[in-house]
């Protein structure tokens, strides 16, 4: 039953593989896990964004006895995968949540699309990092923003809030993203994941069927709808407890929001599920730091080992950001890009300067306290992939040599020696020659 089920979803996917062409200079293989035969057409437009950019799409069934994202601890195959899986609880092949989370390890990127009702296996993948879904039952309601021209009574179809911090992901969406599905909450102790797309002020998470009699799980801005990870490795997660989401009935639907009274030809889902994927699979925010040089203000040579305490000390380094519309590294442009010298503690901390071209500078003045340091450019930003770059150089102090011969704030000390020494010449001379009386 399994085989002939594949089988089916094979030939339907291979017709719509074929229909869809690939401009895009950047290429990418991403596979996506299915469980359900239909959703190929019922997700057209969502396969056909991905393809259009340069994905080479892969399409299998979750319960295939094939199916693996690699083996023997290498996962060269596949660059992406799309988990759309919401009601498989025993995978096929080597797939559980261990493997998904060394495919993740490896710095490969997944998608995690769920429903309202998410089996364990899907749970057990969102708590590995630090994702915690509401409870099997729960929906999203906003009795007072929600898309009113589909609305069926229940208020599920509310319009998301896009986060703040997250504008450098899925920019700015001018029509209202309607969301139906299950809520979730990000652990306290989770610093790597972050809101992308949240529940208005008036949003909660509850069971349509129950008499709200106590606080919501979760209300406001703090029900989150799409969430988003970057880990340490850069490689990038997104959840999102909605299939409809992604549908192409929520991205040409007519949609009316109730508070406003506004009316829109289509939601902005086809926008941002563009632009969210975008970044999900390393199309944009990519960042790289490359010609990274030091010297000393007042000697030619380039990158030296050991500096002199209290030398003036120049630091240039280019960032670049990668476009994968022509796929190559543009020069990136900021100004919160920070310069550390540490020694244990940071001695220095300044800001550096873009000149052009995405090259930064900065000058500063060596510490005068000798030891090992590391020159450090730490940049991490919600929607860019990290830069963590250190360069070790000795700081010596002074050479015997190298010290001033006289020192200004000494003057009154060489004073009173001469001065010393001239008095008792002069008082030698009386004492020897002088007459007394």
């Amino acid at each position: 039953m399994v085989r002939s089920r594949s089988s089916l979803l094979g030939l339907g996917l291979v017709g719509l593989v074929q229909l869809l062409g690939t401009n895009a200079e950047f290429e990418a293989r991403t596979l996506v896990i299915l469980d359900d035969p239909t959703v190929p057409q019922s997700h057209s437009t969502f396969f056909k964004q991905l393809q259009s950019r340069g994905h080479k799409l892969s399409f299998i069934s979750a319960k295939d006895r094939s199916l693996r994202l690699g083996k023997f601890g290498k996962f060269d195959d596949y660059d992406n995968a799309i988990l759309f899986s919401p009601k498989t609880e025993d995978f096929g092949g080597d797939f559980d949540t261990e493997h998904m989370m060394k495919f993740i390890d490896s710095g490969k990127n997944a998608l995690v699309i769920i429903d309202t009702d998410p089996t364990e296996t899907n749970r057990e993948i969102a708590n590995e990092c630090g994702v915690d879904f509401d409870p099997k039952g729960s929906m999203i309601i906003d009795h007072v923003t929600h898309d009113k021209a589909n609305d069926d009574g229940t208020h599920t179809k509310v319009i998301g809030s896009i986060d703040p911090k997250a504008s450098s992901i899925v920019g700015s969406i001018d029509a209202p993203v309607v969301f139906s599905g299950l809520g979730h909450t990000l652990n306290e102790d989770t610093e790597l994941a972050f809101k992308i797309l949240t529940g208005s002020p008036t949003s909660y998470s509850d069971k349509l069927s129950k008499k709200i009699e106590s606080q919501p799980r979760s209300t406001g801005r703090e029900s989150l709808l799409v969430s988003g990870i970057q880990a340490r490795n850069n490689a990038r997660l997104v959840f999102a407890a909605s299939k409809d989401l992604f549908s192409n009935k929520f991205f040409y639907s007519p949609v009316e929001c109730s508070k406003t009274g506004k009316k829109y030809e289509s939601p902005g889902n086809e926008a941002f599920v563009n632009e969210l994927t975008k970044w999900n699979f390393q199309e944009k925010g990519l960042l790289r730091a490359v010609n990274f040089t030091h010297k000393s203000v007042d000697a030619a040579e380039s990158e030296p080992s050991t500096y002199r305490i209290k030398d003036e000390i120049s630091v240039s380094v280019v960032l670049q950001e990668y476009d994968s519309k022509t796929d190559a590294w543009q020069p990136f442009v900021a100004d919160d890009v920070q310069l550390e010298f540490v020694m244990l503690d940071p001695y220095v901390r300044t800001y550096m300067k873009h000149v052009g071209e995405g090259e930064y500078t900065s000058t500063f003045k060596a510490p005068d306290v000798f030891g090992i340091y590391k020159f450090v450019i730490d940049y991490q930003r919600v929607g860019y992939s990290s830069i963590n770059l250190e360069h070790k150089v000795g700081l010596r102090p002074y050479r015997h040599s190298e010290f001033d011969r006289f020192l200004t704030v000494a003057y009154p000390y060489y004073a009173s020696a001469f001065s010393m020494m001239a008095g008792f010449f002069v008082f030698g001379l009386y004492f020897l020659y002088g007459e007394l009386k």
